[in-house]
């Protein structure tokens, strides 16, 4: 299975038959913009995915884009039969969650080749066994840091009831150079991305402060597991799922031009 980074909480997920889910497209149109594009092409081809799945309406997660082409497949492309056939054992489930300010989310779980994923967009308090269970046992788990640098704790919790095998970080503008920690650095390269977008009201200091806590909170969350592994490109490949202790993905590149 690969997984690929597209920016904010967006990933596309390719299963071992080449089919392809998108999770969260983000709205990169002027009045949304940070400052990234969402990417049209993936290695050189025209984003094309069978499925999309949308956490909440924030344009930062929702976006009907006319550049990415929804696959059907032929005439009937409605058929649930036709989705059992490309993504076998599916067993999509959509979990209520609550977002930053409160108002619900869905955190949609689901397995591709073999294993269960869930995306928990931008869930902040701290999950309930209910939830947890509803989801059901977690290989890989995407999970946002918080806005307020410092504040892990819940997020640290979340992962240990979780008891994933992979944490792959979500919610970030990767930096470059891909290497830089240090957060002066950071905000300063946030700062000559976001602040230019003057079509967009939210593009402003405030902004350019969660985006630095995001990468803190990051920093400071990859000092508590054993297992990191630093990715400097946009795509990664997840075979093995042998690990007694959660393993972090955090990529440091997106699929951006």
């Amino acid at each position: 299975m690969k997984i690929t980074f597209l920016g904010l909480s967006s990933f596309l997920i390719e299963n071992k038959y080449d089919h392809k889910i998108l999770i969260d497209p983000f709205n990169d149109s002027p009045e949304w913009s940070f400052g990234l594009n969402f990417p049209k092409t993936i290695e050189g081809k025209r984003l094309t995915v069978e499925l999309v799945l949308l956490s909440h309406m924030d344009a930062d997660h929702a976006s009907f884009r006319p550049e990415v082409s929804i696959e059907p497949h032929g005439k009937k492309d409605h058929k649930a039969s036709e989705y059992k056939i490309r993504f076998p054992k599916l067993n999509l489930h959509g979990v209520l969650l609550s977002e930053w300010n409160g108002y619900p989310n869905i955190g949609w779980s689901y397995n591709i080749d073999g294993f269960n994923l869930w995306h928990l967009a931008d869930n902040v308090p701290l999950l309930t066994k209910s939830q947890i269970k509803e989801a059901g046992k977690i290989d890989i788990l995407f999970i946002s840091p918080t806005k307020i640098a410092g504040n892990i704790q819940t997020t640290l919790k979340n992962i240990k009831n979780i008891d994933p095998k992979y944490v792959v970080w979500a919610h970030h503008i990767p930096v470059q150079p891909q290497n830089e920690t240090n957060l002066k650095k950071i905000r300063d390269y946030y700062k000559k991305i976001i602040l230019p977008q003057k079509a967009n009201k939210g593009a402003d200091m405030h902004a350019v402060e969660v985006f630095t806590a995001y990468m803190a909170n990051i920093f400071e969350m990859n000092k508590k597991f054993e297992r990191v592994i630093l990715i400097d490109k946009p795509a990664y490949t997840v075979n093995n799922k042998k690990s007694d202790k959660p393993t972090v993905l955090f990529f440091r590149r997106s699929a951006q031009k």
